[in-house]
């Protein structure tokens, strides 16, 4: 288009002078050229949208945070301040039910909107262009929201690092779970590690697609990836209940919270592996990234997928593990309390016949106070008096 408008302004110039084609435009084409101005410009963000600067996107970074501390000091307050006397576990389990009521609000808010910038990219015309090189302002917004939210998290997991094992044992699994980290390390301090690594590297995808502009389709599947987590927060939150809540002790209820936590899974994770599996193979996807990325794109790119990949294969299976523990859980609860149930009617039955016992030897009692209430029926004060 910059080519055709230069011809034009400089044919409309020299219009006294000769042809267009005595100036060279036709007998000396510059096909490199062409090539060179269409890759910068599909490089370039998409200007249907006006988008912040770099400083204001750091303004928008900390006001996220705030909002994030607000909300998690305004989810407990009080009982932050009921807690201060009390003993530290006490204050940890209160700060990780409070942390975990605010990640569940960041989960359905980075859904509902990761599945709004999906459905918008799958409308246009190219959404596979739109998945590398496009970028509007609702991109620079969430992303600075996932980037507060994963920093005050790190914060978060280290002072609830007692509680992130929820009941693992180096020996769950088989001993596959947690391998092969449990052979040196507590489950505590694995799932510290791995929460503080996931938590860093998708800091650094959030930054690397704000500074650049580039994978911000990746960047949306990240946001979709919390969908399960909106689940895997409801267990969370109903085992550090004492008592736990009334559906985790029924077994019924515990494979239908973690069946529909399978299908959130694969529905809000499935789809970031598809796409990087289709920029793997040969085809027509893996020759329009190498024409719209740069090298150094390309190697983030992967290295991301291989790094998320690993994590969701390893979150899988912890999902398995706690599946498995909470119906032994519930299962035990249920036989607990179908034994007590059992005892208790055999306690009243007992109770029963000795009631009975105890009527059939006092068997004459009923009939001597009748006749007694007979025969001084007219006795006035004197029956009640003697009756009492």
């Amino acid at each position: 288009l910059k080519l055709f408008s230069q011809k034009q302004r400089f044919c409309g110039q020299n219009a006294t002078i000769g042809p267009v084609h005595d100036f060279g435009f036709e007998h000396h084409p510059q096909p490199e050229r062409h090539q060179q101005v269409g890759r910068s410009m599909s490089k370039e963000p998409s200007n249907d949208r006006p988008i912040l600067s770099g400083p204001a996107v750091v303004a928008i970074c900390i006001l996220w945070a705030c909002i994030w501390l607000v909300s998690f000091l305004a989810l407990g307050q009080k009982r932050i301040y009921a807690c201060c006397s009390d003993s530290s576990d006490q204050f940890s389990l209160r700060f990780y039910n409070q942390k975990l009521r605010r990640m569940l609000i960041y989960s359905i808010a980075s859904t509902v909107a990761g599945l709004a910038m999906l459905a918008h990219t799958l409308s246009m015309p190219a959404p596979f262009e739109d998945m590398m090189t496009g970028f509007r302002l609702e991109h620079q917004v969430f992303f600075a929201m996932a980037i507060a939210h994963f920093t005050i998290n790190c914060w978060e997991d280290w002072v609830t690092r007692g509680h992130l094992g929820q009941g693992l044992s180096t020996d769950s699994g088989g001993g596959l779970t947690l391998f092969p980290l449990n052979l040196c390390l507590n489950p505590d301090h694995i799932m510290l590690m791995m929460y503080m690594l996931h938590h860093v590297a998708t800091v650094f995808a959030y930054i690397y697609g704000l500074a650049t502009h580039e994978l911000s389709g990746c960047m949306v599947q990240g946001l979709i990836f919390e969908l399960p987590v909106v689940l895997m927060l409801r267990r969370e939150m109903g085992i550090a209940q004492n008592p736990p809540p009334a559906w985790l002790q029924r077994e019924r209820s515990v494979h239908f919270q973690w069946a529909m936590t399978y299908v959130f899974f694969l529905l809000g994770r499935l789809p970031a592996e598809a796409f990087w599996i289709v920029a793997i193979v040969p085809s027509h996807g893996s020759r329009l990234m190498d024409q719209l990325l740069g090298t150094r794109s390309i190697v983030v790119f992967h290295t991301f997928g291989v790094f998320f990949t690993s994590i969701n294969i390893r979150i899988f299976g912890l999902l398995m593990t706690w599946h498995v523990r909470d119906a032994q859980r519930s299962r035990l609860h249920q036989q607990t309390q179908k034994t007590q149930l059992q005892q208790r009617q055999q306690r009243q039955q007992q109770q029963h016949r000795m009631e009975g016992r105890s009527a059939s030897a006092r068997g004459m009692l009923p009939l001597f106070c009748h006749c007694q209430v007979r025969q001084f029926a007219f006795g006035g004060s004197c029956v009640s008096t003697w009756l009492a």
